[in-house]
């Protein structure tokens, strides 16, 4: 976990996804897709009696699904090692004590120039601290379609949906800062203060003149009388430089000090080697300071005006058009099944729905998932992304264990091999999210490869009605960054090794949910083979460093047609 130091966050900030919001919005996307995927279907025959989330359809039985799902969180857990579920708020990258170069680079020409001014080469351009709150909002609705081609196999494909939105409020606290807002060069006090230094400089040159070509190039009172004019002339362009910039020094800080001094200590030495009431009779304006503390919208500049090296979208809210996630396709096959015997002490309902006895299912698949959908975007430092943009490849064992017509448990256990893909990213440690453009390059993206289990034990109350939970436990190691072939690192480009920091991910969720199924009461008396589910998941743990602290809401809609 990265220390930030940070102030507590401005009050009044609220969370604008309510429970009731989510509800409406997942009610609505559930509503509108069955009545669309109805109006496709023929007239319904029977449907398998069969767990609605198995991967599993019998031979000559169609699945279509709608899978809404939200995600909403405002933490992550924090780094790599111990405690296991170490928290930090999602904003902590944007919650600084000090505004300085290591967080917006565009700071160091600035703090570079102002080193120059006064001769202090450990002076920090600093424009104040930070505060920041962030919410990040995940709406992901897969459309799938399954078959099963035999009893054995079923083939299927899945489009998902995505939509993001991640809230921002970040304010700038500048009561402790170094720098404020620079008058600017076109300023009329600031070109009325160099005009006077130039006037005065133009007097002292013309009499050093003179004294050199009397007493010679070598005399001690003519190399005196031309450092100072030199001195002061560099003070001039230092100063113009310094005031051309977006922030300046700020009135009664150490460095105004500092500052204030070398001024009088050049107007001392041109006092020396000119006339002294000539010179305090034409310098007579104060030196402009800062004409104010730093805004938020000064930080935004800084990170959207070409001019200052970065060139990204402002840190700020923002809301995503649906667009399209990573496709997948799959397959799995049924290599054990044992069906439960009947068991007499069980209701005639219940013993139709499933059986009595003990029963088993054992099976194996494969998922090949393709780029298509958007990673996040270089050059917005909040955005989420659709989809990773690159294929993977993953292997899946599944099953089930009956106990009975109440009790049912299911698992699974996938490993995904997250193939090699192209990524334009900006390369830079991760607690400095806001990168330069020089550093942004195409680059070999290799993400780590992944471990998702799953066990899922839920009791049948009714034919027709079933409660349960779900525990997941997701695992994946570290990504690898790599130059295209034939591409050499330059001076500008941070190691590449940056990059996989705090990309190893761990993360638990447990879920409560309730499914009705498709049922032979239901189908009796003609309805839709229709299994709907409902379930909340709350997350137990986690680790890694941007790994978000997530609550997940769940609608799933299966409809069931048997076409042969």
């Amino acid at each position: 976990m990265r220390a930030h130091g940070a102030p507590p966050s401005p009050p009044g900030w609220r969370l604008r996804d309510t429970v009731s919001d989510l509800q409406r919005r997942l009610q609505a996307c559930t509503v509108a897709g069955l009545t669309a995927l109805a109006a496709l279907l023929p007239s319904p025959r029977s449907a398998s009696a069969q767990s609605p989330e198995s991967p599993l359809l019998r031979g000559g039985q169609v699945r279509l699904e709608m899978l809404p799902e939200i995600r909403i969180w405002n933490e992550r857990y924090g780094g790599t090692a111990e405690p296991f579920d170490e928290l930090e708020p999602w904003a902590a990258d944007f919650i600084l004590p000090q505004v300085d170069p290591s967080f917006l680079p565009p700071l160091a020409d600035i703090q570079s120039s102002l080193r120059d001014l006064l001769a202090d080469p450990d002076l920090v351009a600093d424009l104040g601290s930070t505060r920041a709150r962030m919410q990040a909002n995940r709406t992901e609705i897969p459309l799938g379609l399954a078959v099963g081609v035999f009893d054995w196999l079923t083939v299927g494909v899945r489009v998902p949906f995505v939509r993001r939105r991640v809230e921002v409020d970040w304010a700038l606290d500048p009561t402790d800062a170094t720098l404020g807002r620079s008058p600017g060069i076109a300023d009329a006090s600031v070109q009325t203060w160099l005009a006077e230094l130039g006037a005065v400089i133009d007097h002292v040159a013309a009499l050093v003149d003179e004294r050199c070509t009397t007493l010679g190039a070598a005399d001690p009172a003519c190399v005196r009388g031309q450092e100072a004019v030199s001195t002061a002339t560099m003070l001039s362009e230092n100063l113009a430089d310094a005031w051309v910039g977006l922030f300046f020094v700020r009135a009664g800080t150490s460095a105004a000090g500092r500052l204030g001094s070398r001024v009088d200590a050049v107007a001392d030495l041109l006092r020396q080697e000119g006339d002294p009431a000539f010179i305090d009779q034409t310098w007579v304006t104060p030196l402009p300071f800062a004409t104010g503390p730093a805004q938020v919208e000064d930080l935004q500049t800084l990170v959207t005006d070409p001019a200052y090296g970065v060139t990204a979208d402002p840190v700020d809210s923002q809301l995503s058009l649906w667009e399209m996630g990573d496709v997948e396709v799959s397959a799995a096959l049924r290599v054990f099944e044992r069906l439960p015997a009947r068991d007499p002490s069980v209701s005639d309902s219940l013993a139709r729905a499933g059986g009595g006895g003990v029963g088993v299912l054992l099976g194996v698949g494969a998922t090949y998932r393709l780029g298509t959908g958007q990673p996040d975007l270089a050059f917005d430092f909040v955005d989420l992304g659709s989809g990773d943009g690159q294929d993977d490849l993953e292997a899946m064992v599944f099953g089930r264990l009956d106990l009975g017509a109440r009790i049912r448990t299911r698992f699974e256990a996938r490993y995904g091999v997250q193939q090699e893909g192209e990524r334009i990213a900006r390369v830079g440690p991760p607690e400095q999210p806001i990168r330069l453009l020089a550093t942004q390059r195409t680059l070999l993206w290799d993400p780590g490869d992944y471990l998702d289990l799953m066990v899922a034990p839920e009791l049948r109350i009714a034919p027709e009605l079933s409660l349960g939970l779900r525990y997941r436990y997701y695992s994946k190691g570290a990504d690898a960054w790599s130059l295209p072939a034939g591409a050499e690192p330059d001076a500008v480009l941070p190691p590449l090794e940056v990059l996989s920091r705090e990309t190893e991910v761990t993360v638990q969720h447990l879920g409560i949910g309730a499914t009705l199924w498709p049922s032979p009461r239901s189908r009796a008396r003609d309805q839709w083979p229709l299994a709907v589910s409902a379930e909340y998941q709350l997350p137990l743990g986690g680790q890694g460093g941007m790994v978000p602290r997530d609550a997940r809401f769940r609608v799933s809609a299966r409809l069931f047609v048997t076409l042969w």
